[in-house]
């Protein structure tokens, strides 16, 4: 009885019994469906309602299951084409009751069949950097990368420090490619020998710099406050190799938050970019030293390591910095 219902109290349950109505007329209903419709725009997500299948069997079954197999979301799931969904269910006997295949997975993922697969020529493989963005339509699609990968409630991609965002990609890449990085390392001691090592992602932390300060003195009445890069600006640094800007008053610019006396205040939202960027290119040296340092000392990937030059026997530490050095 368990088999079939799972949780016993499923028995006292009219949505389940609706769905297992369903699954039965789904799968004996479905081959027929197929050889009858020419339509192959015709979404599985049309056919279920224009067939009135019930809510239970769409979203606690079939869609899941679906989505599952697809490695999709439910909504994407949604408007496949019913034709290949059914097909597909046919060709691995997922429409029968009994007698279904058996799924199988690997040991340890499916990274673990790549690393077999390439283990005899592993070391010829590098990893690159594969996103190539343009500013204005792909930067989209990196947030929606990062939103789809946070689960905390109320997180705000584009309000995020830079060093939050550059945690969020070496664990997205921990996730997807594996917990380990190589990495080739040159030989600090002789500035020339190369040496292959391993680092943990977990090993990897944000540190932070104790003179790092947000507050920028004007003169002794003004304060100018900072604000860390947007995800814009990450973007461009990490992944924009084509028409980077280079322009520094736009980038002090935009991370302009805030200008204070112990009196009064303003806010950079309400003043324009132009009149920002004039603001700062008429700053001193004094000044844009304290600037230099807030970007020089903001918190930041960083990991230390210990090689041995091969060739002269030297134990040397490396320390690596900011997203970048993870990815080389």
């Amino acid at each position: 009885m368990n088999g079939l219902v799972g949780q016993r109290r499923n028995i006292f349950r009219p949505r389940f019994w609706r769905m297992l109505r369903d699954i039965q007329r789904f799968y004996r209903e479905a081959p027929d469906f197929l050889c009858s419709n020419s339509d192959n725009a015709y979404t599985i997500g049309a056919f279920l309602e224009n067939y009135n299948y019930s809510e239970s069997f769409i979203n606690d079954h079939l869609i899941p299951m679906g989505a599952a197999i697809w490695s999709t979301t439910v909504e994407e799931m949604k408007n496949y084409p019913v034709n290949a969904f059914i097909r597909f269910f046919l060709s691995h006997g997922l429409l029968n009751i009994t007698n279904r295949p058996v799924w199988r997975t690997v040991r340890g993922g499916s990274k673990e069949y790549v690393r077999r697969l390439t283990e005899s020529y592993k070391h010829n493989i590098r990893f690159e950097k594969v996103l190539r963005i343009s500013r204005k339509s792909d930067c989209v699609e990196i947030k929606d990368i990062l939103k789809n990968c946070i689960l905390t409630k109320g997180v705000k991609v584009d309000e995020l420090p830079t060093f939050d965002i550059e945690y969020l990609f070496l664990n997205i890449r921990s996730r997807s490619i594996g917990e380990s990085i190589e990495l080739v390392v040159t030989c600090p001691d002789d500035g020339e020998t190369k040496v292959n090592t391993t680092i943990y992602i977990d090993e990897i932390e944000v540190k932070k710099n104790k003179e790092h300060s947000t507050d920028i003195k004007i003169d002794d009445t003004y304060t100018m406050r900072m604000k860390y890069p947007s995800l814009d600006e990450f973007i461009d640094e990490n992944f924009n190799f084509e028409g980077q800007s280079d322009n520094s008053f736009d980038i002090i610019a935009s991370c302009i938050d805030m200008v204070f006396s112990e009196e009064e205040a303003w806010e950079a939202k309400d003043c324009t970019k132009k009149e920002l960027i004039e603001f700062v290119e008429q700053m001193n040296s004094a000044q844009f030293k304290q600037i230099e340092n807030f970007f020089d000392t903001m918190p930041q990937l960083s990991h230390e390591i210990e090689v041995v030059n091969p060739k002269t026997k030297v134990k040397s530490t490396v320390i690596l910095e900011g997203l970048a050095s993870f990815f080389g």
